[in-house]
């Protein structure tokens, strides 16, 4: 037979339940909107000038990031619920510390922004990357290439490739083409000097 105090328990552990349900979805809509405030705060992104030329919006990368980071976060948990034995963690876990190291590497090593100084270019990149700055000796050739954009915007994207004494340095693909004619222009004036 049930009882009223079985009754006023067995409501308290529901109530408690959907509190702890309640509490838990705000406490990870908190910290998303913590990650996202934080990734804006942190990179300090270029911001365009008269001597600032900005391929990629950093706005568009930090909603990247904060997708990527919620989708892949719970597919790393799905598959590694799915996981049967610890050869399947293992391959789980390796799986996706491989490709969080592929974005961060296609994340980390274009050209971001293109500053210009009296005899030498800056190249800006995401943080937590240092920039490289390059004098006009140091650029061996400067040319941008068409390609195929991935997003809506437009149908062609523009890449920068320099060719310098240290390597070689790609940039984010810019869908503006007068941009990148002007940029590379401002690159041979100063080679010419």
């Amino acid at each position: 037979m049930v009882t009223e105090a079985d009754k006023r328990a067995e409501q308290r552990k529901l109530v408690w339940g959907g509190c702890q349900t309640v509490l838990g979805c705000g406490g990870v809509i908190a910290l998303v909107a913590l990650a996202y405030v934080a990734l804006g705060l942190l990179p300090k992104p270029a911001t365009p000038g008269p001597n600032v030329v900005v391929f990629l919006d950093y706005s568009v990368v930090r909603t990247s990031i904060i997708w990527c980071g919620l989708v892949g976060g719970v597919l790393f948990f799905v598959a590694l619920a799915a996981a049967k034995s610890t050869r399947g963690i293992v391959i789980v876990c390796a799986l996706f510390i491989a490709v969080a190291g592929i974005a961060g590497w296609a994340l980390y090593s274009r050209v971001a922004a293109i500053a210009f100084h009296d005899n030498a270019i800056e190249l800006r990149y995401f943080w937590p990357r240092p920039a490289v700055r390059l004098s006009s000796q140091d650029i061996l050739s400067a040319q941008y290439e068409r390609q195929v954009r991935l997003s809506d915007d437009s149908l062609h994207e523009y890449v920068l490739q320099l060719r310098t004494r240290r390597g070689d340095h790609v940039s984010f693909g810019d869908p503006s083409l007068e941009d990148m004619q002007r940029t590379l222009r401002r690159i041979q004036d100063m080679q010419r000097r």
